[in-house]
Order: C-alpha cells, then structure tokens, then sequence
C-alpha cells in the first residue's frame, strides 16, 4: 500500500486506529501517515481494532471535525491515472452543508456488549 499513497496527495484523509489493535499495529498507521502528507492520524490509547465502536462518541467527534474542516475534492476521470492535479469543486460550500446535514441526521449507536 506504501507505493500507492502518492496517488492521496490532496484528498482529504482521515487515519483512525486502536493503539492495542492485535491485527493492525499503530506503526502500520504511522507509516502510511507518514507517507501520505496532510493526511490526519487519530489513536485511540485504549481501544483495539475496532476504535468506532469502543468509543463511539469520541469517533464521532474525530469524524464530524474532519468532515466539517475539509471540503470534498474533485478528480476528472482519467486525471490521477496520469498524475493530474485534483482540484475543489465549484460548489464546496454545497458539500460541507450536506454533510453538516447529513451528520446532524446520524445517530451514534453504543457499543454491543
């Protein structure tokens, strides 16, 4: 994966991991953060391979902020496979309202225990 994420460059990328993952260690998250620049990388300390659902609310949090503080990009067809630059759509504003709406309309459920 580490020989693809040039093609990241410019989209918004959230990284959410469990610091005690048994699957997945957190330096596999390190890693491709450190290789995909601007890209956001959140640990959760405590949970494991599941962060969303060992602490759902502060998943939600980390979520609705990202989503909130990036505008969505646009890619023309064929453009990345050459390399081409991403640009912002013209109507970004359009995108971050509906994802405002769309997250005030979510609801976070708990855990299964």
């Amino acid at each position: 994966m580490l020989d693809r994420c040039y093609l990241s460059q410019g989209v918004p990328t959230l990284l959410v991991r469990g610091g005690r993952d048994p699957v997945v260690p957190v330096r596999h998250a390190l890693r491709a953060h450190e290789a995909m620049p601007g890209s956001l990388l959140v640990v959760f300390p405590e949970a494991g391979h599941f962060p969303f659902r060992s602490d759902p609310r502060r998943f939600e949090q980390v979520l609705r902020q990202f989503l909130l503080s990036h505008e969505a990009g646009h890619v023309e067809r064929g453009t990345v496979a050459r390399g081409g630059p991403l640009r912002r759509p013209a109507g970004g504003r359009r995108c971050r309202r509906a994802a405002q709406r769309h997250l005030s309309a979510a609801r976070v459920r708990p855990p299964v225990r």
